[in-house]
């Protein structure tokens, strides 16, 4: 996969001049660069629209620079350097247009940051990644989507850690649904210390980018207690909403230890096997509102099927890698979330034939002993 990205780059670039909200000549390195790379070809671009004026209206330029892809599908797809403003309108100046592109591609995903990163040197970079999404499920006809769709295109979860750059940010924040799940974090956890994420869906408003702009450059705390933060500012927002609007869940996943957790897990599920779907399911919370249950609580569906004492070292090693969880009573006033450990897990089922071949290609599955749910 690797060698993806040393394909002759046929994005040219229309435009490529270096214009900041100063209007400086050249570039300088800053202290922080946070990258918002937004796959809104698709029925989220007034939303996306709508969160860029946000950031405008809180972003202060002295906090570093904040850098946007934006594919709505409207204009061209184009990289913007955000610049205060309190109007209704974008005023950001656009630094990088390019032709027509699918977005949704890993290979397009790269060029594109390593645009922002050669246009914009800094010394640490956060990375938001802002589309539709369902985890780990491998892209499938509209009906199911890994991260980002750009018109009927999709990204698969295996090509998003190859299109990555490893040891170069600092978090990874999800602006998408379904992916703090057990499975995404794993397979993402070298490449980046912190991932913030929800194992639930997130609804089209997104994170509340008007109250969580100025923790995304706060200085005076450690990287950790921003992200912190920004989760507290994100369920403060959707626990004062009413009726279906109350809903949200948030993460926090430290993904040095999730190695550990990948490990207790296995030793777990080694010394007690289960015969093939002989595991109990339907009593797992369940945390997505898919068509299928394909979302469950990760510590409730080992509760439910391995003896209290068996389970001790894994919800250990869990608390560990969750620095932080939170959620409403329930999600769109239907699913009643009674169980939260902050980390969904997939549970095999026989009628879904090919995602369970797809899963077992996940780290996850083959680090964590899950591929003896399979076994006959």
């Amino acid at each position: 996969m690797h060698s993806l990205f040393k394909l002759f780059r046929f994005i040219f670039l229309v435009s490529f001049f270096f214009i900041s909200c100063e209007d400086d000549d050249y570039p300088t390195i800053q202290k922080e660069t946070v990258i918002v790379y937004m796959v809104a070809d698709n029925d989220l671009s007034d939303e996306a629209f709508d969160d860029i004026n946000e950031m405008e209206y809180f972003f202060e330029s002295k906090a570093g620079n904040l850098i946007v892809y934006i594919d709505s599908g409207e204009e061209a797809p184009r990289i913007i350097k955000v610049c205060p403003d309190q109007s209704d309108k974008i005023v950001s100046k656009t630094i990088i247009t390019y032709p027509e592109q699918n977005s949704a591609s890993p290979t397009v995903f790269r060029a594109v940051i390593d645009d922002i990163m050669e246009s914009y040197p800094s010394e640490s970079y956060g990375l938001i990644l802002w589309s539709h999404a369902t985890g780990w499920l491998p892209p499938a006809n509209n009906t199911l989507k890994s991260f980002g769709l750009d018109e009927n295109l999709e990204m698969d979860i295996l090509n998003l850690e190859e299109a990555i750059p490893d040891k170069t940010f600092e978090y990874i924040m999800f602006d998408a649904c379904l992916m703090g799940s057990v499975e995404v974090v794993y397979q993402l956890r070298y490449k980046a210390p912190y991932i913030l994420a929800s194992p639930t869906e997130i609804l089209a408003n997104g994170f509340p980018y008007s109250n969580i702009v100025t923790s995304l450059f706060d200085q005076n705390e450690s990287i950790q207690q921003r992200l912190e933060n920004i989760a507290n500012e994100y369920m403060d927002y959707y626990m004062a909403q009413s009726g279906k609007y109350k809903s949200a869940s948030i993460s926090l996943i430290q993904t040095n230890a999730l190695d550990e957790l990948a490990s207790k897990t296995s030793e777990l599920l080694n010394s007690y096997s289960l015969q093939k779907w002989e595991y109990k399911q339907n009593i797992a919370q369940r945390l997505d509102l898919l068509e299928s249950a394909l979302a469950f609580d990760f510590e409730d569906f080992l509760a439910n099927n391995y003896p209290d004492t068996a389970v001790v070292e894994v919800k250990q090693q869990l608390n560990n890698a969750v620095l932080y969880k939170e959620h409403t009573e329930a999600f769109l006033t239907i699913n009643q979330i009674h169980k939260f450990c902050g980390l969904s897990c997939y549970i095999p089922q026989v009628e879904f034939e090919k995602l369970n071949n797809y899963y077992q290609k996940l780290s996850w599955s083959k680090d964590s002993g899950f591929n003896l749910l399979f076994a006959d």
